[in-house]
């Protein structure tokens, strides 16, 4: 169980993202609980669907997560996963990875949501009855304001066999913009709110892509940070404060980007109320410094009264060795990776500071 001096970052499970977790301080990983959550594309990486593929790339999962984050709990969502794969071969992949997960003593609390396939249900439910870890709810902001919230979550759990201080209760309001309903407005709408393992808020606000900035330095809104600091934090110490839970430096909605993506050379780095954005070209434009671009960008950043010097983070400590002269440019992985680990270190001290 876990406060609002807690943090739940959502991660796709690329090697970026990966390696920014593996990354992170002891100290920070101590205040962080990941959600996990596996994009369909692992399904489905340039070949059909089959159960040795299936079962191959799970072993694969068990081992990143084990390297990443040790025995240390995380939550784990495999909701993206494509029918197409939840029929293979007898055994449904959360079975498999949990069987994995097992074999390596791994501490993996299995997410589920009102919208969940059957398939995907049974095979959870099964999970959650040998482990007795609970479960993670997910839940959407259209659901919680449906009139049939507490029957179906009275249905879902009875299903499951879970008590309310079993389940970890997370609010997504995925993208969030100006006008997003408040969470005031969202916590009211939670049936016993003071009966959960945990009960977290979180969504984001970083664009989908970069296409709306021009090339140079910008800053964007941290609304989801924002929004949790004037609205949930601020609340009377006698109601239930969530956790602040967010989607670190990425759009809430992943899209798998197209094969040979003309991406920028961009640095997107956390600040207290906003995202600095170092917007570079296209590497494969016919006019651009390419990759080189990078640490061009990253000198620029340095000299900014934002940024909090290399002792600060393990992604600091990148940006700034990129600086120095013989230094690799890095590629768009090693980017993303030193954006996620300073995003969530930060975070983590923020919400330190800040719940006290």
């Amino acid at each position: 169980m876990f406060d609002e001096r807690h943090y739940v970052p959502v991660l796709r499970w690329k090697r970026g993202e990966r390696g920014a977790l593996r990354e992170l301080t002891d100290g920070v990983k101590q205040r962080t609980t990941p959600l996990i959550e596996l994009p369909s594309s692992l399904f489905t990486l340039d070949y059909e669907p089959s159960n040795q593929n299936t079962r191959s790339m799970l072993i694969n999962v068990s081992g990143d997560i084990e390297r990443a984050w040790g025995k240390r709990r995380a939550f784990c969502d495999l909701g993206l996963i494509p029918p197409s794969a939840e029929a293979i071969g007898g055994q449904h992949p959360v079975t498999l990875l949990w069987e994995y997960a097992r074999r390596k003593k791994l501490n993996l609390v299995p997410t589920i949501s009102l919208r969940s396939s059957a398939r995907y249900l049974a095979a959870t439910f099964r999970v959650i009855e040998h482990d007795r870890a609970g479960a993670c709810i997910r839940l959407s902001v259209a659901q919680l304001h449906s009139s049939h919230l507490r029957s179906d979550l009275s249905r879902l759990m009875n299903e499951g066999r879970l008590r309310p201080d079993e389940v970890d209760l997370t609010i997504d309001r995925g993208i969030i913009y100006e006008q997003s309903v408040r969470i005031p407005q969202m916590l009211v709408r939670v049936p016993d709110i003071g009966a959960w393992r945990s009960l977290t808020v979180l969504g984001g606000s970083f664009p989908k892509n970069l296409t709306g900035f021009s090339v140079g330095q910008h800053l964007r809104p941290r609304l989801e940070w924002r929004s949790w600091l004037q609205e949930a934090l601020n609340q009377d110490r006698a109601a239930r404060r969530p956790t602040f839970g967010d989607y670190t430096t990425q759009h809430p909605v992943y899209r798998e980007p197209p094969k040979r993506a003309n991406f920028s050379a961009s640095i997107r780095y956390t600040t207290k109320e906003d995202w600095v954005v170092m917007r570079g070209e296209g590497v494969f434009n016919d006019d651009s410094a390419g990759y080189a671009q990078w640490p061009a960008n990253a000198t620029l950043l340095c000299e900014r009264k934002e940024f909090c010097g290399p002792q600060f983070s393990a992604g600091d400590a990148y940006i700034v060795l990129r600086t120095k002269r013989g230094a690799s440019n890095g590629n768009a992985e090693t980017w993303l990776q030193a954006g996620v680990n300073h995003h969530m270190t930060f975070a983590v001290r923020q919400i330190a500071k800040l719940a006290g």
